[in-house]
């Protein structure tokens, strides 16, 4: 029988000890708080978004997008779904693609019992003081005691959501047995404005488009969807799916983000309906004719900032004040001063790198017999299922390679 380890009691950590599991291993998974898939939980506001039907290397950032194919290739949507039934639990596809069971914690519990049902050892207040190499494995260190196992899995997860037992040690582990980690960041989150053009904004949402750029490092990323604003910035997918992105280039010298609040309009459209309104409708506010467009209180602030009277009728309407306007609506830049971080974080952008892990097996390019899955990798999905459906398919992946002889 082949001794697993898996550490850390995720998502990742549940999928390898189900995969490892089935065949012929002696599974431990151990858990540094008292109880599993803490994280899982809150998925999907507690309705679990586990997985998208849209899945593709476009929708993940990090490292090697021939990496994540690999790996969507070996466990995709119809993969997921498969397990999903094998767990007993209903699912629903969304218009938009998102997967969701419906509920976070009966899919934890059928997770939970499944893996156990199949022999898996749970160690719960477990922490992993260290993993050291020994002739044919590892030693694994904890509570004062040593246990030797012939192969080991680290599932750990990021830094994001610290409550929930992910506060980075993975990294620590990883660089002790000689990987590269690329420096980790908080990722999917809130954004804060200084100043805070939006300040009395809060709760109002549109659909919008976030360009992020850096010409300099010939870097230029468009990312629409739901923003909201907040008391203090910007919030909602497309805050969160660019967050990550600008964090990490954020103190590059050029870099510049911008909001376009009509994503669906070039500039020269919105011309055109400027002026189609005051060849047609000189005498109507251009408020008014904003507001067809966009919530009113946002339009009132728009303006304001464009220092245009919010009576001003559209064929009064000067020149410089329309090309003010329609740059403000189309490329208005704002001045991002940081995030909440890793307490808020959703998830955890950088990890150990994707060049020192063989994407068939996520075994060690270095360490013969030590796996990595989840979020400790150096791969992050976009909102929408995509990091769940990653910790599942990598876990799924490393559980069952490890089964194999050297």
């Amino acid at each position: 029988m082949i001794k697993i380890c898996i550490i850390g009691g995720g998502a990742a950590g549940i999928s390898a000890s189900i995969s490892a599991s089935k065949g012929n291993g002696g599974v431990v998974l151990f858990e540094r708080t008292g109880s599993v898939l803490n994280k899982f939980v809150l998925s999907g506001g507690g309705r679990c978004n586990i997985s998208n039907e849209n899945l593709g290397p476009k929708y993940y950032f990090g490292g090697s997008g021939h990496f994540v194919a690999n790996v969507l290739k070996s466990f995709g949507k119809n993969e997921m779904l498969s397990f999903l039934k094998e767990i007993g639990s209903k699912y629903t596809v969304e218009k938009d693609g998102r997967i969701y069971t419906g509920d976070a914690k009966d899919t934890a519990h059928k997770l939970i019992s499944y893996s156990a049902s199949l022999g898996t050892e749970f160690r719960y207040k477990a922490f992993i003081e260290k993993v050291g190499i020994k002739e044919g494995g590892f030693v694994v260190s904890y509570r004062d005691r040593e246990e030797f196992f012939d192969r080991v899995i680290i599932a750990t997860g990021g830094k994001s959501y610290p409550e929930t037992g992910s506060d980075g040690f993975g990294f620590t582990i990883a660089e002790s047995l000689g990987h590269t980690v690329i420096h980790p960041l908080p990722g999917l989150i809130a954004l804060d404005l200084k100043p805070n053009p939006f300040s009395g904004l809060q709760g109002i949402s549109i659909d919008a488009e976030i360009i992020l750029e850096n010409k300099k490092l010939g870097i230029s990323h468009a990312q629409k969807g739901k923003l909201l604003f907040t008391h203090r910035g910007i919030s909602g997918p497309a805050a969160h799916n660019i967050s990550g992105r600008y964090i990490r280039i954020s103190r590059e010298k050029g870099t510049s983000v911008f909001i376009s609040f009509l994503p669906d309009l070039s500039g020269d459209e919105l011309n055109r309906i400027i002026q189609n309104g005051i060849n047609t409708a000189g005498k109507k506010k251009l408020l008014n004719l904003l507001t067809k467009y966009l919530p009113d209180r946002l339009v009132s602030r728009i303006l304001l900032i464009t220092k245009i009277p919010e009576e001003r009728i559209l064929a009064e309407l000067r020149r410089d004040e329309r090309t003010r306007l329609i740059s403000n609506l189309t490329r208005f830049g704002i001045n991002i001063s940081g995030s909440a971080g890793f307490r808020t974080a959703h998830i955890t952008t950088g990890g150990v790198s994707l060049s020192e892990v063989h994407s068939s097996t996520m075994e060690s390019k270095i360490v013969k017999g030590l796996f990595f899955a989840g979020e400790i990798l150096d791969a992050d999905g976009v909102e929408g299922g995509y990091n769940l459906h990653w910790a599942f398919a990598t876990g799924f992946i490393a559980g069952k390679n490890a089964l194999k002889k050297k």
